[in-house]
Protein backbone atom coordinates (compact mmCIF):
# COMPACT_ATOMS: atom_id res chain seq x y z
CA UNK A 1 0.00 0.00 0.00
CA UNK A 2 2.83 2.40 0.92
CA UNK A 3 6.56 2.42 0.29
CA UNK A 4 8.97 5.03 1.63
CA UNK A 5 12.37 5.04 -0.02
CA UNK A 6 15.51 6.99 0.95
CA UNK A 7 13.52 9.53 2.99
CA UNK A 8 15.46 12.46 4.44
CA UNK A 9 13.90 15.45 6.20
CA UNK A 10 15.49 18.15 8.36
CA UNK A 11 14.21 21.24 10.13
CA UNK A 12 16.71 23.99 11.00
CA UNK A 13 19.60 21.59 10.28
CA UNK A 14 18.12 19.07 12.72
CA UNK A 15 17.39 15.64 11.23
CA UNK A 16 13.70 14.83 11.62
CA UNK A 17 13.53 11.71 9.44
CA UNK A 18 16.18 9.39 8.04
CA UNK A 19 14.45 6.30 6.66
CA UNK A 20 16.19 4.23 3.97
CA UNK A 21 13.17 2.00 3.39
CA UNK A 22 9.75 1.24 4.89
CA UNK A 23 6.87 -0.83 3.52
CA UNK A 24 3.31 -0.50 4.85
CA UNK A 25 1.33 -3.63 4.01
CA UNK A 26 -2.27 -3.35 2.84
CA UNK A 27 -5.24 -4.40 4.98
CA UNK A 28 -3.37 -4.49 8.24
CA UNK A 29 -2.74 -2.08 11.10
CA UNK A 30 0.79 -0.69 11.31
CA UNK A 31 1.77 1.34 14.36
CA UNK A 32 4.39 4.08 14.46
CA UNK A 33 5.69 4.24 18.01
CA UNK A 34 8.48 5.94 19.88
CA UNK A 35 9.25 8.76 22.33
CA UNK A 36 8.12 12.34 21.76
CA UNK A 37 10.00 14.07 18.95
CA UNK A 38 11.08 10.84 17.24
CA UNK A 39 9.38 11.71 13.93
CA UNK A 40 6.10 9.77 14.13
CA UNK A 41 3.74 12.65 13.31
CA UNK A 42 6.18 14.10 10.77
CA UNK A 43 6.14 10.80 8.91
CA UNK A 44 2.34 10.71 8.90
CA UNK A 45 2.18 14.28 7.54
CA UNK A 46 4.70 13.39 4.85
CA UNK A 47 2.53 10.51 3.66
CA UNK A 48 -0.45 12.88 3.51
CA UNK A 49 1.58 15.41 1.55
CA UNK A 50 1.54 18.10 4.23
CA UNK A 51 5.34 17.91 4.50
CA UNK A 52 7.66 17.30 1.56
CA UNK A 53 10.78 15.16 1.96
CA UNK A 54 14.12 16.86 1.30
CA UNK A 55 15.16 13.64 -0.39
CA UNK A 56 13.53 10.36 -1.36
CA UNK A 57 10.00 9.44 -2.36
CA UNK A 58 6.72 8.16 -0.99
CA UNK A 59 4.84 5.66 -3.15
CA UNK A 60 1.11 5.15 -2.58
CA UNK A 61 -0.33 2.13 -4.38
CA UNK A 62 2.87 2.11 -6.48
CA UNK A 63 2.46 5.72 -7.62
CA UNK A 64 4.76 8.50 -6.44
CA UNK A 65 3.10 11.19 -4.32
CA UNK A 66 3.84 14.65 -5.71
CA UNK A 67 2.37 18.15 -5.81
CA UNK A 68 0.41 17.36 -8.97
CA UNK A 69 -1.52 14.37 -7.63
CA UNK A 70 -1.65 14.89 -3.86
CA UNK A 71 -5.12 16.47 -3.78
CA UNK A 72 -6.61 13.50 -5.61
CA UNK A 73 -4.64 10.98 -3.54
CA UNK A 74 -5.77 12.58 -0.27
CA UNK A 75 -9.32 11.55 -1.13
CA UNK A 76 -8.08 7.97 -0.81
CA UNK A 77 -6.52 8.70 2.61
CA UNK A 78 -8.61 9.31 5.71
CA UNK A 79 -6.70 11.42 8.24
CA UNK A 80 -7.48 11.94 11.93
CA UNK A 81 -5.17 14.51 13.50
CA UNK A 82 -4.42 14.82 17.21
CA UNK A 83 -7.54 15.64 19.26
CA UNK A 84 -9.72 15.21 16.16
CA UNK A 85 -9.31 18.68 14.65
CA UNK A 86 -13.05 19.37 14.29
CA UNK A 87 -14.14 22.83 13.16
CA UNK A 88 -15.85 24.37 16.22
CA UNK A 89 -18.30 26.49 14.19
CA UNK A 90 -19.69 23.47 12.32
CA UNK A 91 -22.05 20.81 13.64
CA UNK A 92 -20.87 17.20 13.79
CA UNK A 93 -22.84 16.47 10.60
CA UNK A 94 -21.33 19.43 8.75
CA UNK A 95 -17.81 18.46 9.86
CA UNK A 96 -18.34 14.98 8.46
CA UNK A 97 -19.91 16.16 5.22
CA UNK A 98 -17.22 18.71 4.29
CA UNK A 99 -15.47 16.56 1.69
CA UNK A 100 -18.60 15.00 0.15
CA UNK A 101 -19.89 18.52 -0.48
CA UNK A 102 -16.51 19.71 -1.73
CA UNK A 103 -16.27 16.98 -4.37
CA UNK A 104 -20.02 17.20 -5.07
CA UNK A 105 -20.75 13.62 -4.10
CA UNK A 106 -24.37 12.68 -4.79
CA UNK A 107 -26.40 13.71 -1.69
CA UNK A 108 -28.14 10.33 -1.43
CA UNK A 109 -24.82 8.50 -1.57
CA UNK A 110 -23.26 10.80 1.05
CA UNK A 111 -26.27 10.46 3.36
CA UNK A 112 -26.26 6.69 3.08
CA UNK A 113 -22.57 6.64 3.89
CA UNK A 114 -23.13 8.97 6.86
CA UNK A 115 -25.84 6.79 8.35
CA UNK A 116 -23.76 3.64 7.87
CA UNK A 117 -20.78 5.21 9.67
CA UNK A 118 -22.98 6.57 12.46
CA UNK A 119 -24.21 3.03 13.10
CA UNK A 120 -20.68 1.64 12.90
CA UNK A 121 -19.28 4.19 15.38
CA UNK A 122 -22.38 4.14 17.62
CA UNK A 123 -23.14 7.85 17.23
CA UNK A 124 -26.86 8.63 17.33
CA UNK A 125 -28.74 11.13 15.16
CA UNK A 126 -29.14 13.66 17.95
CA UNK A 127 -25.38 13.92 18.42
CA UNK A 128 -24.89 14.69 14.72
CA UNK A 129 -26.78 17.96 15.22
CA UNK A 130 -24.48 19.15 18.02
CA UNK A 131 -21.39 21.31 17.79
CA UNK A 132 -18.01 19.93 18.96
CA UNK A 133 -18.18 21.86 22.25
CA UNK A 134 -21.45 20.05 23.03
CA UNK A 135 -19.93 16.59 22.54
CA UNK A 136 -17.88 14.45 24.90
CA UNK A 137 -14.28 13.58 24.06
CA UNK A 138 -15.28 10.12 22.88
CA UNK A 139 -18.08 11.51 20.72
CA UNK A 140 -15.72 14.03 19.12
CA UNK A 141 -13.31 11.22 18.24
CA UNK A 142 -16.15 9.26 16.65
CA UNK A 143 -17.05 12.30 14.55
CA UNK A 144 -13.41 12.77 13.51
CA UNK A 145 -13.23 9.10 12.52
CA UNK A 146 -16.46 9.36 10.52
CA UNK A 147 -15.08 12.42 8.71
CA UNK A 148 -11.93 10.46 7.83
CA UNK A 149 -13.96 7.49 6.55
CA UNK A 150 -16.77 9.30 4.72
CA UNK A 151 -15.15 8.95 1.26
CA UNK A 152 -14.36 5.26 1.92
CA UNK A 153 -10.56 5.71 1.70
CA UNK A 154 -8.08 2.92 1.06
CA UNK A 155 -5.73 4.18 3.78
CA UNK A 156 -6.54 5.50 7.25
CA UNK A 157 -3.98 7.72 9.00
CA UNK A 158 -4.44 8.24 12.75
CA UNK A 159 -2.25 10.56 14.83
CA UNK A 160 -2.66 9.77 18.55
CA UNK A 161 -6.43 9.38 18.07
CA UNK A 162 -7.11 8.48 21.71
CA UNK A 163 -4.37 10.47 23.42
CA UNK A 164 -6.63 13.23 24.80
CA UNK A 165 -9.22 10.90 26.35
CA UNK A 166 -9.45 9.95 30.01
CA UNK A 167 -8.49 6.33 30.82
CA UNK A 168 -12.02 4.88 31.05
CA UNK A 169 -13.21 6.41 27.76
CA UNK A 170 -9.91 5.53 26.12
CA UNK A 171 -10.28 1.88 27.13
CA UNK A 172 -13.81 1.78 25.69
CA UNK A 173 -12.76 3.51 22.49
CA UNK A 174 -9.83 1.14 21.98
CA UNK A 175 -12.16 -1.85 21.79
CA UNK A 176 -14.62 -0.05 19.51
CA UNK A 177 -11.89 1.25 17.22
CA UNK A 178 -10.28 -2.17 16.85
CA UNK A 179 -13.67 -3.65 16.00
CA UNK A 180 -14.15 -0.95 13.33
CA UNK A 181 -10.74 -1.70 11.81
CA UNK A 182 -11.61 -5.39 11.61
CA UNK A 183 -15.04 -4.80 10.08
CA UNK A 184 -13.81 -2.37 7.42
CA UNK A 185 -10.62 -4.23 6.51
CA UNK A 186 -8.78 -0.95 5.92
CA UNK A 187 -5.06 -0.33 5.78
CA UNK A 188 -4.37 1.63 8.97
CA UNK A 189 -1.26 3.59 9.91
CA UNK A 190 -1.52 4.83 13.48
CA UNK A 191 0.75 6.92 15.69
CA UNK A 192 0.94 6.33 19.43
CA UNK A 193 3.56 6.66 22.17
CA UNK A 194 1.89 3.92 24.25
CA UNK A 195 3.33 0.47 23.61
CA UNK A 196 0.41 -1.31 25.28
CA UNK A 197 -1.96 0.47 22.89
CA UNK A 198 0.36 -0.30 19.99
CA UNK A 199 0.34 -3.98 20.87
CA UNK A 200 -3.44 -4.01 21.23
CA UNK A 201 -4.04 -2.53 17.76
CA UNK A 202 -0.99 -3.36 15.72
CA UNK A 203 -0.26 -6.22 13.36
CA UNK A 204 3.13 -4.60 12.79
CA UNK A 205 5.02 -2.09 14.96
CA UNK A 206 7.68 0.36 13.78
CA UNK A 207 9.75 1.81 16.63
CA UNK A 208 11.40 5.16 15.90
CA UNK A 209 14.12 7.14 17.67
CA UNK A 210 15.49 10.48 16.44
CA UNK A 211 13.83 10.02 13.06
CA UNK A 212 15.29 6.55 12.42
CA UNK A 213 13.73 3.10 12.53
CA UNK A 214 15.26 1.20 15.42
CA UNK A 215 13.28 -2.03 15.14
CA UNK A 216 10.08 -3.30 13.58
CA UNK A 217 7.97 -6.44 13.93
CA UNK A 218 5.16 -7.71 16.13
CA UNK A 219 4.82 -6.55 19.72
CA UNK A 220 5.96 -9.97 20.90
CA UNK A 221 9.09 -9.79 18.73
CA UNK A 222 10.04 -6.38 20.13
CA UNK A 223 9.46 -7.53 23.70
CA UNK A 224 11.16 -10.91 23.47
CA UNK A 225 13.95 -10.03 21.03
CA UNK A 226 14.99 -6.38 21.40
CA UNK A 227 17.83 -5.67 18.98
CA UNK A 228 19.51 -2.95 21.04
CA UNK A 229 19.41 -1.52 24.61
CA UNK A 230 17.09 1.37 23.63
CA UNK A 231 14.33 -1.07 22.61
CA UNK A 232 14.55 -2.88 25.95
CA UNK A 233 14.59 0.44 27.84
CA UNK A 234 11.56 1.72 25.95
CA UNK A 235 9.64 -1.47 26.70
CA UNK A 236 10.61 -1.61 30.37
CA UNK A 237 9.70 2.05 30.87
CA UNK A 238 6.12 1.23 29.87
CA UNK A 239 5.83 -2.12 31.62
CA UNK A 240 4.74 -3.36 28.24
CA UNK A 241 4.99 -7.18 28.56
CA UNK A 242 1.32 -7.12 29.67
CA UNK A 243 0.27 -6.52 26.04
CA UNK A 244 1.06 -10.12 25.13
CA UNK A 245 -1.83 -11.22 27.33
CA UNK A 246 -4.21 -8.96 25.39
Amino acid sequence: MLTLSNIQKSFDNQVALDIPHLNITGQQTTILIGPSGCGKSTLLKMINGLIKPDQGEVLFKQGKINTQNINLLRRQMGYVIQEGGLFPHLSARDNIMLMPRHIKLAPDTAEQRLQSLAELTQLDAGQLKRFPSQLSGGQRQRVALMRALILDPDLLLLDEPLGALDPMIRFEMQSQLKSIFQKLGKTVLMVTHDLNEAGFFGDHLVLLRSGKIVQQGTARQLIENPNEPFVEQFINAQRAPSIIAR
